[in-house]
Parts: C-alpha cells; sequence; structure tokens
C-alpha cells in the first residue's frame, strides 16, 4: 500500500517550483496530449499491436504521438506505461465497437459498465450513477463497487467524453456512441493522470483517435451472429479531401443489434436445465454436500405460475385442474403440486417451482438497440500572422435503446372484489412485464485555434505554439417504462363499490385517503379517473403475463413512466508550449502552461408517474435532479533531458507536470506527477513515475437523482425480518413462535430503550398482542395472522459538501528493444504500478447503515437514540421507536489500493527460412510473422467500502482475475493475412462465505433436523480459468478488404453453476469484462473509391 511520506512533500514542490519557473519565465509546455495529435502515417501502425518488421529502417516508423506526450514515442520509449492498440487489427479480430476493443486487454479489470450490466440490471450499481444503458469501461480494477465510477477517463481525439445517460444525474460518459469503425487506434495510458488532464484521471486515460487519413470515399459492411443468436450489422460510409491548405473529413455509422432472451441462452449455456421445468434460477448461496455429491442451494420460491397467499395457503394457476375446488386453481403441498417444503424455502435444485417464472425467460439479457453516429472534423490554414491555422470536429449520435424485465407486483384483494372465483381475501401475486423504449442524443462541438509564436526567437526562445479550443457536449434522452401497476387508480378501482344502480363506482380520494399499502392507496387526488371500472384482478392472462386481457385494462390499471435528462458540459482550453534552453551535455528543456475551464449542468424532469412517491407499485421514483457547477484549472509541465549521449548514460530525463485546480464547492486542490527516465544502453529503458491524482466529485454526487420516497419495509432490525407468527402447539390458533424471532438478546434489549416492545414468554395473551401488533403482527390468538410493513422514506440526493476523491499512484518500467540481430526485431516491457485512492466516494445502502448502528458493539442509547457507527444516518419515531428516515446520500468513505504488474513482449520475423522448404520454396514472397504478448498479474486489490477500515479483499473474486493475458499471432503472406488471438483469465470464486461457515452447511438444508450438523460441504460457486480463441482470415488490397472469422472459437462461455447477484438470472456475472454470448462468426466487407 502506498502511504504519502514527508519526504515526498519536497518532490511535490519542487516539481510546481518547476512549472512555476516555466510561468515566470513565459515559457509554459504542453500538457501532455491536450490537443488533437497529428495522426500516424496511413501506412504506419501503432508498436502495441503491430508486430515490428525486421528491417531497421522501418522501427523508425513504429514512433507515433501517443497519449501522455506530444513526443513521437512508441509504448516502449515512452516514460508512462502506455498501450496503443490499433483500430484496423482490432477489426481484423472482430472487434469493431468501443468497449469491444478494450475487453481482451489484460489491463481491464473489474466493474465494467457494459450494455448488459446497465440493462439487465436496470440502471447497474446506482441510478444516479450507471445509468441505464450507457457501457464505461474501467482500467485497474479501480472502478467503485458502489456506484459504479470507473476512475478512468475518456477522451474522443484527445478531449473530454462528457456525461451521456437519462435519468438522475448521469455522471459517466458513454463509449457506445463512439463509432467504432472508425477509431484508427487506442491509447491507454496506465498511470494517474489528473497532472496531465485533471479530473477523473486516476486509474488512467482512454483516448480514442478517430480516422483523419482519408482521402476519396470508403464503405464499410459487417455483420457478425452470436451462439445466442443475437445479429449485428454495421454499416459506416466515411470520405474526405485534403489540400494544400488543409483537409475535411466527414463519416457516419450505423449499427443494429437484435439482442437476445434469457432463454436464447439457457438450452446452450445453462448449468442447470429441467427437461419439463425449464431452468432454475438460484440464490448465490449453493453448497455440496460431499457425502453424497446432492447439490443443495437457497433457492429462490419464485413459483411456476403466479402465488396468492391466503386462507388457502399459496395457489397457483393450473389451467385445467384443481384440488382446492375452485376451477383452474391448486394449492401447493398437496399432491400432486408439491412445492418448496414448509420448513423453508431450501430445497434441492431439482425441485420444479423453484425455478424462473417461464414467462421471466423472456427477458432480454442484451436489449434490441439502433445506434447512429456522424462525424466531421477539419482544419484551414487562414495565412494570416501567426501562421493561425483552424480547426473543428463536429459529432452527433443517437442511440435507440428498447429493452424488457420482470418483477412481481402484491395486490389485496377481499372476498367481495369483484370477479373473485372463490379464493377469499387474499394477496395477489402477479407476474410485472416492464417494457422500455429509450432514446438518447449526444451532441459535440469543437472548435479552435492554433499557430506558432515565432516572434519569440526574438528572445531566444524557439519553436513555440499556440492552441485554443472550445468544446461543446450536450446529452439528451428520453427514457419511457410502461407496464408497472398503477398505485391510484388500482385503489380507486379496489375501493370502488357497487351504487343503488347496481353499477360499479369508483372510490375517489376522500374514501381512499390513508388506505393501507397493500391496497394501492395514495391519497392526494382529487379528480376522478375517465373510464373507470370494476377491473378482473383474477384475469388469468394478467396474473401470469402481467397483461389483462382487456386492452381497456392495461390503459387504466397499468402505467407509464417517463424521465427526461438534459446534461451540458462546456469546456475551455488553451496552451503554449516550445523550448526553453539547453542543457550542457543534456537536451532541450521543453515546457507547457496553460490552463481550462469547465461548466457541468444536469437537469432531469420527470412525469407524475416517475417522480410521485407510490405513484407506481414497483419502480422507484426518481423526482427529478438538477445542479450545476463550475471548475478552473491551471496546468504546467517540464521536460528535462540532463543528459545526453554519455558512457552509459544514452538518456537521462526528468518530467515535471503540475496542475492547480479550484472547483466551485469544494475549492482548490493540487495534484503533481514526476517521472524520470534513464537509457544506459540504446537498447535498455528505465522509467520510474510517482504522483497525486484526484477526481471531483461529479453531478451525480453533487446533485444527486433527488430521489426520496417511502419503502414499505420491515428492514428496521427492531422488527423480526420474518414472520414469526406460527401454530405453534397446533390448537388451530396464530401464537408467537419466539424460536423464529431471528434477533440477538443485545437487539431486543436496545430496541426495547428505544421504546419498541418485543413479546416475551411467559407474558399474558394481551401483552403479547399488544406487543406484537406494535410490531405489525396480527391476529394472534385467533384462526389467522398477518404482518404489515412500514414506510420508510430513504433519499439518496448529492452532497455538495462532499471531497474530492485524491489518489496516489507509483510505476517502475523496464524496457528493452533488441539490436543484435537483424533477422527478427524483440522488444519487451515489464511495469509495476501502485495506487492507492483515498476518501472514495460512495453512497451507504440503508441495509448497511441500519445493520451497522445496530450490531455495533459499543451502540447505545443516549437521549431515546441509537449512539455508534453510522447512527446519526438514520431517523426513528419519538414515539414507536421504529424507523422512518435513512439518509443514503453520497459520503466520503474509505481506500481502494491496486497493485500488479504488466508484461508487454512483440516479436516480428520475416520467415525466410520457408523458402528452403520443400513446396513452401515456389513462394514469390517472404511470409511474415508477428506475436505480441500482453499480461497483467494483479498482487492485490482490497476496498473499504464502508469506511470504516474493514477491507474487501476483491482479488479473486469474480472480474478481478489474479492473471490475465492474451497472445496474438499475425501470419501475413502477401494481400492474405492469418490472425489467432489467445485471452486467458484465471479461476475466481463468489468470495461467499458457506452457509453454516466453515465447512458445515446450515441445518435446514439436510435432514430439516436443527440438531443436524452435516460436515462435507463446501462452497460451490467458482468459476475456472476462462480460455478464448479467436481466428480470422483477412484479405487486404488495393481498394478491396474482406475479413471473415470466429471470436470465441470453441464457444466458451463463463458458467457458474448457480445464479449469483448481478447475473440477471443467466448463471454468467455481467459487468465484468467475460464473454457471455458465446462464438461469434463475423465477416466484413470494405471498398475504397
Amino acid at each position: 500500500m502506498i502511504k504519502q511520506k514527508d519526504h515526498l512533500a519536497t518532490l511535490r514542490q519542487a516539481a510546481l517550483a518547476g512549472v512555476a519557473l516555466g510561468a515566470l519565465l513565459t515559457v509554459p509546455t504542453y500538457a501532455l496530449a491536450q490537443e488533437a495529435d497529428t495522426a500516424p502515417d496511413a501506412d504506419t501502425t501503432p508498436a502495441a499491436e503491430t508486430t515490428p518488421v525486421a528491417e531497421k529502417d522501418a522501427k523508425a516508423e513504429d514512433k507515433i504521438v501517443v497519449t501522455g506526450s506530444r513526443i513521437r514515442r512508441s509504448e516502449f520509449t515512452s516514460i508512462s506505461p502506455i498501450q496503443v492498440i490499433s483500430g484496423e487489427i482490432s477489426r481484423d479480430l472482430g472487434l469493431i465497437e468501443a468497449d469491444e476493443i478494450l475487453r481482451q486487454t489484460s489491463v481491464v479489470l473489474g466493474q465494467q459498465n457494459d450494455i448488459g450490466v446497465s440493462t439487465v440490471l436496470q440502471g447497474g450499481l446506482g441510478q444516479a450513477f450507471t445509468t441505464f444503458g450507457t457501457v464505461t469501461p474501467s482500467l485497474r480494477g479501480l472502478a467503485s463497487s458502489v456506484t459504479g465510477r470507473s476512475r478512468t477517463l475518456i477522451l474522443v481525439n484527445d478531449r473530454r467524453l462528457g456525461p451521456v445517460g437519462v435519468g438522475g444525474a448521469p455522471a459517466n460518459p458513454d463509449v457506445s456512441i463512439i463509432p467504432g469503425s472508425l477509431i484508427q487506434r487506442t491509447d491507454i495510458l496506465l498511470d494517474g493522470a489528473s497532472s496531465i488532464y485533471g479530473s477523473d484521471a486516476i486509474a488512467g486515460v482512454i483516448n480514442y483517435k478517430l480516422r483523419t487519413d482519408v482521402e476519396g470515399l470508403e464503405l464499410n459492411a459487417f455483420y457478425d451472429n452470436s451462439q445466442v443468436g443475437e445479429n449485428k450489422v454495421t454499416l459506416s460510409a466515411i470520405t474526405g479531401m485534403t489540400t494544400d491548405r488543409g483537409h475535411i473529413i466527414i463519416a457516419g455509422e450505423y449499427r443494429n443489434t437484435s439482442g437476445y432472451r434469457r432463454i436464447d441462452r439457457f438450452p446452450k449455456f445453462s448449468p442447470f436445465i429441467d427437461s419439463d421445468f425449464g431452468p432454475q434460477a438460484c440464490q448465490p448461496e449453493r453448497e455440496i454436500n460431499t457425502n453424497t455429491g446432492e447439490v443443495f442451494s437457497g433457492c429462490a420460491s419464485f413459483l411456476a405460475d403466479f402465488a396468492v397467499f391466503g386462507p388457502l395457503g399459496t395457489v397457483v394457476v393450473t389451467p385445467g385442474t384443481s384440488n382446492i375446488g375452485v376451477p383452474g386453481y391448486s394449492r401447493l403441498g398437496t399432491a400432486p403440486f408439491n412445492g418448496p417444503d414448509s420448513n423453508g424455502t431450501f430445497g434441492s435444485i431439482n425441485n420444479p417451482f423453484t425455478r424462473s417464472h417461464p414467462q421471466d425467460q423472456q427477458a432480454l439479457v442484451n436489449p434490441k438497440t439502433e445506434r447512429l453516429s456522424i462525424y466531421s472534423l477539419g482544419e484551414y490554414d487562414t495565412h494570416l500572422p501567426t501562421d493561425l491555422t483552424a480547426y473543428y470536429e463536429l459529432s452527433f449520435a443517437e442511440r435507440n435503446l428498447q429493452t424488457n424485465s420482470f418483477g412481481q407486483g402484491v395486490i389485496e384483494v377481499t372476498g367481495n372484489t369483484p370477479f373473485n372465483p372463490g379464493i377469499g381475501g387474499t394477496l395477489l401475486v402477479p407476474l410485472l412485464e416492464f417494457e422500455t423504449d429509450q432514446v438518447v442524443n449526444t451532441f459535440r462541438a469543437t472548435g479552435g485555434i492554433k499557430g506558432n509564436l515565432n516572434f519569440l526567437e526574438k528572445i531566444g526562445l524557439n519553436n513555440w505554439t499556440y492552441d485554443a479550443y472550445g468544446l461543446f457536449h450536450q446529452s439528451r434522452g428520453i427514457n419511457r417504462t410502461f407496464g408497472d401497476l398503477n398505485n391510484i387508480n388500482t385503489a380507486r378501482v379496489l375501493n370502488g363499490s357497487v351504487d343503488a344502480n347496481n353499477q360499479f363506482q369508483c372510490a375517489l380520494d376522500e374514501s381512499i385517503e390513508g388506505t393501507q399499502p397493500t391496497r394501492r392507496g395514495t391519497g392526494g387526488f382529487t379528480t376522478s379517473v375517465p373510464n373507470c371500472f370494476a377491473v378482473n384482478f383474477f384475469d388469468q392472462q394478467f396474473l401470469t403475463s402481467g397483461r389483462f386481457s382487456d386492452p381497456a385494462a392495461n390503459d387504466l390499471i397499468l402505467a407509464t413512466a417517463i424521465q427526461n435528462t438534459n446534461i451540458e458540459q462546456i469546456t475551455g482550453n488553451a496552451f503554449i508550449t516550445g523550448d526553453l534552453f539547453d542543457i550542457p551535455g543534456g537536451g532541450t528543456i521543453q515546457a507547457v502552461l496553460g490552463t481550462e475551464y469547465r461548466y457541468d449542468k444536469v437537469s432531469t424532469i420527470n412525469d407524475f408517474n416517475q417522480s410521485t412517491p407510490q405513484a407506481l407499485a414497483s419502480s422507484n421514483p426518481d423526482v427529478g435532479s438538477q445542479g450545476n457547477r463550475y471548475l478552473y484549472e491551471f496546468y504546467g509541465e517540464l521536460v528535462l533531458p540532463l543528459i545526453e549521449d554519455k558512457p552509459f548514460v544514452k538518456s537521462l530525463q526528468l518530467e515535471l507536470a503540475g496542475r492547480l485546480i479550484n472547483e466551485q464547492f469544494f475549492g482548490s486542490g493540487e495534484t503533481y506527477q514526476i517521472k524520470g527516465q534513464w537509457k544506459p544502453l540504446d537498447w535498455l529503458q528505465l522509467s520510474a513515475g510517482y504522483g497525486t491524482s484526484f477526481r471531483a466529485p461529479d453531478t451525480g454526487e453533487q446533485f444527486g437523482t433527488g430521489i426520496a420516497f417511502n419503502v414499505n419495509t420491515r428492514s428496521d432490525p427492531c422488527l423480526p425480518s420474518t414472520n414469526v407468527l406460527a401454530d405453534i402447539d397446533g390448537d388451530g390458533i396464530i401464537d408467537y413462535d419466539f424460536a423464529a424471532d431471528e434477533r440477538s438478546a443485545r437487539t431486543i434489549s436496545l430496541c426495547n430503550q428505544l421504546g419498541v416492545i418485543t413479546p416475551q414468554p411467559g407474558d399474558t395473551l394481551a401483552e403479547i398482542q399488544a406487543a406484537a401488533q406494535a410490531l405489525g403482527l396480527f391476529g394472534i390468538g385467533t384462526p389467522s395472522g398477518s404482518f404489515q410493513n412500514f414506510a420508510v422514506l430513504r433519499s439518496n440526493a448529492g452532497n455538495t459538501g462532499i471531497s474530492p476523491e485524491s489518489s496516489n499512484a507509483l510505476f517502475l518500467k523496464a524496457s528493452i528493444d533488441q539490436p543484435w540481430f537483424d533477422q527478427f526485431s524483440l522488444r519487451a516491457s515489464v511495469n509495476y504500478f501502485e495506487y492507492e485512492v483515498n476518501d472514495s466516494i460512495g453512497q451507504l445502502t440503508s441495509g448497511l447503515i441500519l445493520s451497522t448502528c445496530i450490531n455495533d458493539p459499543n451502540t447505545t442509547v443516549v437521549n431515546g437514540a441509537l449512539v455508534g457507527d453510522l447512527c446519526q444516518f438514520q431517523t426513528r419515531s419519538p414515539t414507536t421507536g421504529l424507523i422512518t428516515a435513512v439518509n443514503e446520500s453520497s459520503f466520503n468513505l474509505g481506500s481502494l489500493t491496486s497493485q500488479g504488474m504488466d508484461i508487454n513482449v512483440e516479436f516480428g520475423a520475416d520467415l525466410t527460412f520457408v523458402k528452403k522448404l520443400p513446396i513452401l520454396d515456389k513462394l514469390s514472397e517472404v511470409p511474415f510473422l508477428g506475436v505480441t504478448y500482453r499480461a497483467t498479474r494483479q498482487f492485490q486489490n482490497n476496498e473499504d467500502v464502508s469506511g470504516d477500515g474493514t477491507f474487501d479483499h476483491n482479488l479473486g473474486e469474480f472480474g478481478f482475475a489474479k492473471f490475465q493475458q492474451n497472445i496474438t499471432t499475425r501470419l501475413r503472406y502477401k494481400n492474405w493475412t492469418v490472425l489467432h488471438r489467445f485471452t486467458y483469465s484465471s479461476a475466481t470464486d463468489s468470495g461467499l462465505a458457506p452457509f453454516g461457515g466453515g465447512n458445515v452447511c446450515r441445518p435446514t438444508l439436510l435432514a430439516r433436523d436443527p440438531n443436524a450438523d452435516v460436515s462435507g460441504c463446501t462452497e460451490h460457486i467458482i468459476l475456472p480459468n476462462v480460455k478464448l480463441h479467436s481466428l480470422t482470415m483477412v484479405y487486404n488490397a488495393d481498394v478491396w478488404t474482406l475479413r471473415a472469422g470466429v471470436t470465441n472459437l470453441f464457444n466458451t462461455v463463463p458458467i457458474l453453476d448457480t445464479s449469483i447477484p448481478g447475473d440477471g438470472g443467466t448463471g454468467t456475472p455481467f459487468g465484468l469484462g467475460y464473454d457471455a454470448d458465446g462464438r461469434n462468426v463475423f465477416f466484413n466487407i470494405a471498398r475504397k473509391f
């Protein structure tokens, strides 16, 4: 773990002083790639993805301007650890989307907000942060597991990509809007770079460089089909023109993705299939009795059809048969419908009633999407003084997304409810389908000028240039979701009555105000609903699919919720760069000085259904977000070539960078970086760097979603979390089951001091009844009982009082470029890295707040309130002692560390020996072989999620493989190239402990004997090594390019032997970089005119 020791303060002061010296001399430098760099020549391929040719004169062309420096260099000669990925070779491998290009790299680790996690999980980790449909990659496993923040800065053509999304206060960029077929290369800067680029560059920088080397017209068509039946079609066109005074490029890309459903995956990838009943969907805990080999799981009792809980027990739809005398309905637990054991929901996974609902298998895993991107750039030499050149960049992207998901509703009916078939008063639990349509438009406009400052040569300052630009970014999104229960109309219907004329009349507000939540009473509405009528809530089509047979009932009872979000970001940046003076025995000092201003604004305005608490039955309300902030920064850099061309010191160079920040709310701050490079020999380079970075609280964390709503729950630890009402003595009368009350004696004691009284053995029936009713338990001493939930106000609005995240980063790097053999080239680099992120910004969930408070051994009751760890974030009623509100706003929490090592190797050779072999001696040209190897060995990834000093050791858990590698092999002969890529990720597991702890199963799992202690049970959630192969054939002529290939050649999909939180019920971890789609076959044709 990195600690910022006192002696580093001296280095920091030296770095900032050096930059200040540059400012005093009015000779600023360039802050590493702050403007759009000149692209490599058309025939120049980045070193990271291209095997170097054997000829010495070709090596010069491997040097390019990469992110992190204006100096032309490759990833093997750069001081900073950099990887450069060729867009052309990525397309050769069938990787066309911006996030796909990164997915198989070894430096991508941990939470990745891909299209799966943001749709299957309905927004990923938090509505305010990873908004639905947004795709954001993350480096080094440094993304927040709480909020989904990637802590990785995303650039397009060297300029910040602003937030994109809809709902809440989106703060993450969306790389899916980048036209993948137009990506020329992707630069990955792998050190903390806030001194160079500003906020967010904690883990590093991903810079997508789009093509500029176009003359004429190019058309491109790309198609791929996955094992799960998903089809993707991409069409693109790009045209350009170059004159002696400038150039202009216009390009467009259209992409259509068909999406796929859960049922499309299960027949191919599900680890547990029942031929009669379909796939299972189980909870994360899953164990195996190694004595018998039988697998057991805490499977969710998500019934095959719908459930009715009432005096008849659990009743499901059974068309054409019945065991209770009500046609079409049967009770579970009575032959022949045997459901989960009455002692609990735990049982063998072979139980058909623990499977996912059949309709739920129609949920889309990947959504249907259409994307249109239009892009143009150009520059023009005005022939004005200072060689002023004007330039622009324009882009527009539209993303249309359609998806669906399923959930359960709860409706309370009585025996008098119209259309009741005779089941009596009960709870209906219908399956609800939520259909979502989303459109997000993103517009970016950049305009700037650049030129020379030759007049400074009069005072001895050479090669000075300037660059200034303004950037406007706007994202507008609308999200419509249909299918949730309209609480208000549902309450009006359920509370309606038949008038004297035998006509059904819906209830008005005065008769509904204050009704129980299960009856959908919300109050506050004063007008009647047009065309309100008696609705058949027992419609079996509604109960099993979420849609009524009567379309009018759908219009009345089912609601549409609408979210509208507008995001704006305005950036202004200006810098000057040039040479200062020569160092005796060294080189020329280069300097940069610049300033940047950024303004962020977010506005989410939603309709009544989306913004009103309890207007909808299942959806969390979003009451809207409004906020804006600004920040301005000054940055500088000095490059000091101290020694050159001396024995054992071919070069010795020092680089200093610093940035001063002032933000509207948190005030001022500073970051710095110190890097050094020593080349003792021409072929050996040693470098190191240390610096600080920061991430300013973004609009989501400062202004939040504005969500503040009542949740009907029993999450209060002062309440029994399960129903403790049971007929324990068999006399037909409901008793208080003291043995079922899982609360500890200490918890009960603390709650009693708050005024929450718990029944005690030996109490009179009246005392037990009174205490139980205060706990929301009713019916003791009667033939039937019920329990109620309590409304708790939960809020996660933003917090403008939080501080920025800060980080320290260290790297040590060694690289070689062998000079001894002309027959082949070999280059290699090893990079050791450490990161420590402090004051990480996250949210404490209500569950964590409540459990931590009550379980803190030091928690006490003072003046009727709990005093202890996190207790200050809850509010309790002074009369009942129960929870009334929990504050889940953004807070500065704990720290996060990441430590590991990267290895990069490139080999290239002309295979001259093959012409000496039989038959092959007829070849007209010598084949070329290139091999690129990349690997990352992670040593540590620890996160203090709650800020209490308790670390979650992520390494080895899902998405945090200890070792990742990929090997790309290219064999080229004339116009033909064959490529193979092998990708490996080491085994991971869930990180969950077995049920009973240690190697002992929970007694209720086996034999249902509370006194049984079954040994030999072990955790059973392991993801083995993931090995992927891809194979491609490419034909590249003067004007034609043809590609055909297979990714994931052997159809390897990471399948767990259970379902886990975050897999969308699919058995595959989403959002962690794994290939969930199986084998893909792709074809590509391109033509130049």
